[in-house]
């Protein structure tokens, strides 16, 4: 997305009890987020239980809700994780990484509306050509040879290709068109990439100051999310006390993040404004005029986020997760930049992240 992060699947359940598995089940019941008939979704692999925080941080209570909405998920079937999701053939490889067609819906493993929305499809040769540096530069760094490692350990090996996001709506019960780029999936364990990425590649999309692509950040930046979140209910590194006090984030007792120091008002402004003149730039056809008028629209936004000491707006709007994955992002790749930026938020990624 970029998007805000799905819930994590767990193989194992071992910090939780099973009888307070049964009480937060029956909690979420009663509070009317789940069915009265509703059990935990139970695959071959996985099993999604609710999570018990441990304590009142704003992390641990973020990880409940977002296990909450999983469950949500499930329970409206928008997947089944009893059905084995078809098999993809691999038509390149980087590292443990491969790249394969986007999942088709030849079993039931998804229902139809997903695949209708998504639009699966193969990499082409000019595609796999145009990021084959960007892969393999990332896989061979020694900086992530860390940050690799875990990515791998959290199961994530497949970089799947769609025209476009399918996102289920938990609260329709429908499945929606999103606009992201390239997003990951947590119930697939897949990176996934559409044709708005490509578009993005071609026409070299750059903010003032920037030496490399926004495409080859959106790669890292789903990547980061892959490592913020743990293959075992364990903090994210995103939701870690440290990062919240440098970047400011507080979580209100309504559920929402909020930035210490920002004038909200002027933020949502800004956000507005953002994305409408996304909308614009989406009914463009490729060329140079549309990458300049994207690129306009980039300049505005990361300019005020930047002074504010943020590599960029969607850093703002998304919570601690999408901070975290964009600060590491520009720190990799612009790391003069994020040093003018927010020199202690840069320090921070590169001692807990690059090692």
């Amino acid at each position: 997305m970029i998007s805000v992060a799905l819930a994590l699947l767990i193989a194992r359940s071992s910090l939780l009890a099973a009888s307070a598995q049964e009480n937060a089940l029956e909690q979420l019941k009663a509070e009317g987020e789940l069915p009265a008939e509703i059990a935990p979704a139970t695959g071959t692999a996985a099993v999604v239980l609710p999570y018990i925080p441990r304590d009142d941080s704003p992390g641990e209570k973020e990880r409940a809700q977002v296990r909450a909405d999983d469950i949500r998920m499930l329970s409206a079937k928008a997947f089944d994780l009893s059905i084995p999701a078809p098999v993809m053939p691999v038509q390149a490889t980087f590292g443990t990484f491969s790249l394969s067609p986007g999942r088709t819906c030849a079993t039931p493993w998804a229902p139809p509306q997903f695949c209708q929305i998504a639009g699966p499809k193969e990499w082409t040769p000019q595609e796999i050509d145009l990021f084959s540096p960007v892969f393999s530069g990332l896989v061979n760094d020694p900086r992530l040879t860390a940050f690799f490692q875990k990515v791998n350990r959290n199961g994530y090996t497949t970089i799947f290709r769609y025209t476009q996001r399918a996102e289920f709506d938990v609260d329709s019960g429908q499945w929606q068109a999103k606009m992201n780029s390239a997003w990951y999936d947590s119930f697939d364990k897949s990176i996934n990439m559409t044709d708005r990425l490509f578009m993005s590649k071609r026409t070299h999309i750059r903010t003032t100051g920037m030496t490399h692509d926004m495409a080859d950040l959106g790669l890292l930046h789903e990547l980061a999310h892959i490592f913020d979140g743990d293959e075992q209910d364990l903090p994210d590194t995103s939701i870690l006390p440290e990062f919240l006090q440098l970047t400011g984030f507080n979580l209100g007792s309504d559920g929402e993040w909020s930035l210490v120091g920002v004038d909200a008002k002027e933020l949502g402004e800004m956000k507005d404004w953002y994305y409408s003149q996304f909308t614009i730039a989406a009914t463009m056809p490729e060329g140079p005029e549309r990458a300049a008028f994207v690129t306009s629209i980039n300049e505005r936004v990361n300019g005020y986020a930047q002074k504010l000491g943020f590599p960029s707006l969607y850093s703002m709007l998304g919570g601690p997760s999408e901070a975290f994955a964009e600060f590491v992002a520009y720190t990799f790749y612009e790391p003069e930049l994020m040093r003018l930026t927010n020199p202690n938020v840069s320090a921070w990624i590169e001692k807990s992240v690059f090692k």
